[in-house]
C-alpha cells in the first residue's frame, strides 16, 4: 500500500523512506516491502540492542592486558 512516492505503512505506522534505495529498489518491488517490514518491527530494534549490549559485555570481559591468551579469563 504506497500513498505516496516515499510512504510505507506498517506495523500500524507511516514511515517515509526515500524512492529508490541502492538506486535499484523502488517502492514497488517486494523485496524492499520485506526489508521495510523487518526493520520498521519492534523485535528488530530489540534485537539489535540486545546484540550492542552482549557485544560491549564481551569486550568489557575480555583482558587486554594479556596478549597471548595465557589467562583462563580470555
Amino acid at each position: 500500500m504506497v500513498h505516496d512516492e516515499e510512504s510505507f505503512y506498517m506495523h500500524g505506522k507511516n514511515v517515509k523512506y526515500c524512492k529508490m534505495a541502492f538506486g535499484i529498489l523502488d517502492n514497488k518491488i517486494k523485496i524492499r516491502w520485506c526489508f521495510v517490514w523487518i526493520v520498521t518491527s519492534p523485535w528488530f530494534n530489540n534485537l539489535i540492542l540486545s546484540l550492542i549490549i552482549i557485544n560491549s559485555i564481551i569486550l568489557g570481559a575480555k583482558d587486554y592486558t594479556d596478549p597471548k591468551d595465557l589467562t583462563a579469563k580470555n
